[in-house]
């Protein structure tokens, strides 16, 4: 079996490196987006039981059922966002993108080279 060398080996590890990194960065991107959701949720849900129990009801009656509720929530959102897909699918299609890129690039710049016959010079 031959050993992958060189700027090949460089680019598989470089690849690796963009899935691990950039999924977790969306990953993040994508739980901070459902953790803004939520909150946004919750303090809906308080608004609406001080306009219901009245400004000067208890704190706890106003707040804890709507933060009883929150897991649920935060569940519906992160459901709604599509969990890990659209993280893979983001990091697939700029991974065979960029490999795309550079395999375009390394055949134009061996096509210039064999073309000018740079060996001449």
């Amino acid at each position: 079996m031959k050993r992958i060398s060189g700027w090949p080996r460089v680019g598989i590890i470089l690849s690796i490196i963009w899935f691990l990194v950039g999924g977790l960065y969306a990953r993040g991107s994508i739980v901070d987006t459902v953790g803004e959701q939520t909150i946004f949720d919750v303090d809906a849900c308080i608004d609406q039981n001080k306009t219901r129990l009245g400004e000067k009801a208890d704190f706890a009656q106003v707040s804890t059922p709507c933060w009883d509720q929150w897991s649920d929530i935060w569940h519906k959102h992160y459901d709604a966002s599509g969990g890990w897909w659209p993280v893979l699918t983001v990091v697939a299609i700029t991974t065979v993108t960029g490999w795309l890129i550079d395999l375009l690039l390394l055949s134009i710049l061996r096509w210039i080279w064999i073309r000018t016959d740079f060996s001449k010079l």
